[in-house]
């Protein structure tokens, strides 16, 4: 049986704009053991995204427990909760982020900078994620030259490259093609083989049919 990873009782998220109150999340509970590919599923506005910057502590919650690596988050402030993330969590996000003006290597090697690694590690590492991605022969190109889906497999790489624990993606696949499409999910799964924890969240039915377990989640409420 694999170790539990993420373990959330009861938590909820409101967020205030003036007088108008919105429940994003109801007392939502979520389990995620190491080694799992899991999809978050719900359509626009469900709460999914608000429980991935939860999950993903980017985000804070108003009430209920949030184990993580046996360690409280809710104990946690801003600058342990940074320290946290960067030691743990990886992000893939529909947009790429990618830097225009640095090469592939460079927009790969950009979290190590922020990780205190000397330069010659920075690039060592960044090469070798490249490698795992196969796009080691791209490094010296700039994201302008490169196709939608090898800008996503630069960003999983540049996610990857401080060696996490947890990959988070966030509609990962929703700027790509079918084929695009396929191919991110394919390195999801190869990375998933290799104990990689991956969380993604998703509105696309197609992307589910890769994933080992789907969690439903509609107006702020887990139902499956």
């Amino acid at each position: 049986m694999n170790d539990v990873l993420i373990e959330m009782h009861n938590i909820n998220k409101t967020y205030c704009t003036g007088e108008v109150e919105f429940k994003a999340l109801h007392d939502v509970d979520l389990r995620v053991e190491q080694g799992e590919m899991l999809a978050i599923m719900g359509p626009s506005g469900s709460g999914k995204s608000t429980l991935m910057h939860i999950m993903g502590l980017l985000d804070s919650f108003d009430s209920g427990s949030y184990i993580f690596l046996d360690q409280d988050i809710k104990r946690l402030n801003s600058n342990q909760a940074a320290y946290f993330r960067n030691q743990n969590i990886g992000f893939v996000f529909q947009s790429f982020n990618l830097l225009p003006r640095l090469n592939i290597l460079d927009n790969v090697a950009l979290p190590l900078i922020y990780a205190g690694e000397k330069r010659s590690v920075r690039f060592e590492k960044a090469y070798h994620v490249l490698e795992q991605v196969g796009l080691a022969d791209w490094r010296d190109h700039r994201p302008s030259e490169i196709s939608g889906g090898q800008k996503q497999r630069v960003a999983i790489a540049r996610a990857l490259v401080c060696e996490p624990i947890l990959l988070l993606a966030d509609e990962p696949t929703g700027n790509l093609d079918s084929q695009a499409t396929k191919e991110i999910m394919e390195l999801f799964q190869t990375l998933n083989q290799q104990n990689m924890t991956v969380v993604i969240i998703t509105h696309e039915k197609e992307v589910a049919k890769y994933v080992n377990r789907i969690i439903k989640i509609i107006d702020g409420r887990v139902k499956s």
